[in-house]
C-alpha cells in the first residue's frame, strides 16, 4: 500500500465498516490514520489489484504494542488534534468516546510518551510468544470470490512469519454477519468470542506460525 491508495482505503473502509469507532470519526481522520500505518515498521498493508484496479486491502501489526508506540511517538499529537476536530462536531459521538474510550485512551498515549518501546512490549501474551494481528480485510464487492481474500491473507502470514510472529490473531462479527467460515476454510481456529464496548459480539481466531507459511493453492 502506498500513499496514493488511502482514498481508495478509505472508501471501502466506510463501505464495510461504517459503524466503527474510528469510520463514525469521518473520512479525513480515517485517512490520517489509515496514512499513520505506511511509515510503521510493525505494520503491513497490503493491496489487491483485479484486471489494473485496486479491488481489496488489508491491514496487520506484526507486533501490535511496538506499532502503537510508533503511532503516539511520530503521529500522536496529529491524530488526537483531528480526533478532536471531529468529535467537536459530533457531539453523541463525543459523549460515547467519553463514556467508552476516553480514560483508556489517555492512559495508554501516558504509558506509551512516557516508557521505552521495550517495556512497552511487554504486554506481549507469553515471555516468548510474539503475536501478530490482522486488524483489516476488505475485498471490493464487485470482485469477490475470486481469491483476493484468500491471496490477501496468505501474503500477511508470510509477513508475519518473516517477521518472526509465532501466531496470528483476528477478530469478526460473530454469526452470519462476519467471516469466520471464510477463516475456518483458511485453516484458521475458533478461539472463543469477546464483547465489544458498544455491547457487539465478535468471534476471535488463531492462525499458528510454526514454519514459513506457504501460499494455498488456486
Amino acid at each position: 500500500m502506498a500513499q496514493e491508495d488511502v482514498p481508495y482505503v478509505v472508501t471501502e473502509y466506510l463501505a464495510h465498516f461504517a459503524e466503527g469507532f474510528f469510520a463514525r470519526l469521518g473520512p479525513r481522520f480515517l485517512a490520517a490514520h489509515t496514512a499513520a500505518h505506511l511509515d510503521s515498521p510493525h505494520a503491513r498493508c497490503l493491496i489487491a489489484e483485479h484486471g489494473g484496479e485496486r479491488a481489496g486491502f488489508l491491514i496487520g501489526l506484526t507486533d501490535p504494542a511496538g506499532h502503537r508506540q510508533h503511532l503516539v511517538q511520530r503521529h500522536g499529537r496529529g491524530l488526537a488534534l483531528r480526533g478532536t476536530a471531529a468529535l467537536l462536531v459530533r457531539p453523541a459521538l463525543a459523549a460515547y468516546f467519553a463514556r467508552t474510550r476516553a480514560v483508556r485512551y489517555t492512559r495508554e498515549y501516558l504509558v506509551r510518551r512516557l516508557r521505552p518501546a521495550e517495556e512497552a512490549r511487554s504486554g506481549r501474551p507469553g515471555p516468548d510468544e510474539r503475536v501478530a494481528v490482522l486488524a483489516y480485510l476488505v475485498v471490493s464487492d464487485v470482485v469477490r470470490f475470486r481469491g483476493l481474500g484468500t491471496a490477501l491473507v496468505d501474503g500477511f502470514l508470510r509477513e508475519a512469519s518473516a517477521a518472526g510472529c509465532d501466531r496470528v490473531d483476528l477478530v469478526t462479527v460473530a454469526g452470519a454477519g462476519g467471516a469466520g467460515g471464510f477463516y475456518e476454510r483458511l485453516g484458521w481456529r475458533f478461539t472463543g468470542h469477546v464483547r465489544t464496548t458498544d455491547g457487539r459480539t465478535l468471534s476471535t481466531y488463531s492462525h499458528a506460525l510454526t514454519a514459513p507459511h506457504p501460499p494455498h493453492p488456486p
